[in-house]
C-alpha cells in the first residue's frame, strides 16, 4: 500500500496496551457488471464534503475571536450545573494512558471558577462546568484557553473511590489542523490519608452492540447512537418537524467508570472534526431501558465556530439499529 494512503490510529486493548490499527482510505467502486472500477486516489488530506480545512494560524485566530462566552464556556440547557466541588482541592495523578505520569492540582473556587496547575504550568484560572454523572461521579469540563493549540479537559471524578479519568483534547492532529485529537488518561485523586488508590479505570465493551435513542432536543424525538464495535459507532439524527436529518460513522472509544456508568467518546473525522463525549448512567436500564447522560462537545463545528459546552439528557435502550419513533418515549 502507498504509505501516503495509510492512516495510523492508536487504540488500546482493555488493559491499556496500545493496539495499532491501519485505516485504509481507498474506496472500493464497482461497475454495473460487478467488475472493480479503477479510481485515482487523492494523495493529500482527505477531501471534506461539508467543512473547509484551515491552517494552524487561521484556527488560532478563530479561537481567539470566537469564545462562546467571555470565559470560554457555554451553558447546559438540559441538566443543572452542580456546585458539589466548590471549596475542595484535589491532586490528580495520571499514570495510565500517558507516556510519563502527570500530576495536576485543581482548586474549585466558585461554581464556575477553578485554579489548576501542573505539567510545567503555574496556577492558572479557568471557567468550568460541572455536572453530576451519578451519585458519586462529577464530570468537569474546561478549556485551557492560553495553550497553543487550545486544549480541553473533561474529567470524571469519583468522590467515593477517588478514581479519575480524563479525556484530554487538543484542536488539531497530524492530518488536519481543525480535527480534535483525544487521549484518555487514567488516574486517581490523592485521598485524605495521603495515599492514592491502586486501581485504575480503563476501556470497556459494555455499550458495544447497543443502541440508545436520545431525547436531547425539546420538541422532537431525535437521535440514535449505534455502538457498533469497540472502535466505531454511528449516529442518526431525525428532526422531522424541522425537515432535517443527518447521520455518520465515527472513530470511537468506550471507558468503564463503573458497571453502571459508561463513557462513549467519538471524533467526527472527515466532517467537522469535533470531539464528543457522553457518560451514560445505566442504573435504571435493567427495569425499563431508561438511561440518562451528561456530556460535552469540543471543536470547530459545521458553522465554523468554536464550541465547548456541556449537556445532558434522557434516553432509552432500543433494538440495535432502530431509528423509528417507537423507542423515543
Amino acid at each position: 500500500m502507498n504509505p501516503e494512503l495509510e492512516r495510523l490510529s492508536k487504540y488500546f486493548t482493555e488493559d491499556g496496551t496500545p493496539l495499532e490499527l491501519v485505516l485504509d482510505r481507498r474506496a472500493g467502486l464497482f461497475q454495473e457488471d460487478g467488475t472493480p472500477m479503477e479510481i485515482r486516489e487523492n494523495q493529500g488530506e482527505p477531501v471534506r464534503r461539508t467543512t473547509p480545512s484551515y491552517t494552524k494560524e487561521e484556527l488560532s485566530e478563530m479561537v481567539l475571536n470566537q469564545l462562546v462566552t467571555a470565559d470560554g464556556g457555554a451553558q447546559s440547557k438540559r441538566k443543572a450545573f452542580t456546585d458539589k466541588l466548590v471549596g475542595r482541592t484535589f491532586t490528580f495523578l495520571f499514570d495510565k494512558g500517558v507516556d510519563e505520569p502527570i500530576e495536576l492540582e485543581y482548586k474549585f473556587i466558585e461554581k464556575h471558577k477553578l485554579l489548576w496547575s501542573g505539567q510545567g504550568d503555574e496556577e492558572r484560572p479557568a471557567y468550568y462546568e460541572a455536572l453530576e454523572a451519578d451519585d458519586t461521579v462529577i464530570m468537569v469540563n474546561h478549556m485551557r484557553r492560553d495553550k497553543d493549540p487550545i486544549q480541553c479537559l473533561t474529567l470524571f471524578i469519583d468522590l467515593e473511590s477517588y478514581l479519575v479519568t480524563c479525556a484530554f483534547n487538543m484542536i488539531g492532529n497530524k492530518w488536519a489542523a481543525r480535527e480534535v485529537s483525544r487521549t484518555f488518561w487514567f488516574g486517581a485523586a490523592l485521598k485524605p490519608d495521603g495515599s492514592y488508590p491502586v486501581k485504575r479505570q480503563g476501556y470497556s465493551n459494555t455499550l458495544v452492540g447497543k443502541t440508545i435513542r436520545w431525547a436531547y432536543f425539546i420538541d422532537e424525538p431525535n437521535m440514535n447512537h449505534v455502538y457498533m464495535s469497540n472502535c466505531m459507532s454511528a449516529a442518526c439524527v431525525l428532526l422531522p418537524k424541522s425537515a432535517r436529518g443527518m447521520g455518520g460513522a465515527f472513530v470511537s472509544r468506550y471507558v468503564g467508570l463503573k458497571n453502571t456508568l459508561q463513557i462513549y467518546s467519538w471524533v467526527e473525522e472527515g466532517s467537522a472534526g469535533v470531539h464528543g463525549i457522553i457518560c451514560v448512567d445505566l442504573r435504571e436500564s435493567i427495569d425499563d431501558g431508561k438511561v440518562t447522560d451528561v456530556g460535552a462537545l469540543f471543536g470547530i463545528n459545521v458553522f465554523e465556530k468554536l464550541e465547548c459546552f456541556t449537556f445532558g439528557g434522557p434516553g432509552k435502550l432500543a433494538p440495535l439499529g432502530v431509528i423509528n419513533d417507537k423507542y423515543s418515549d
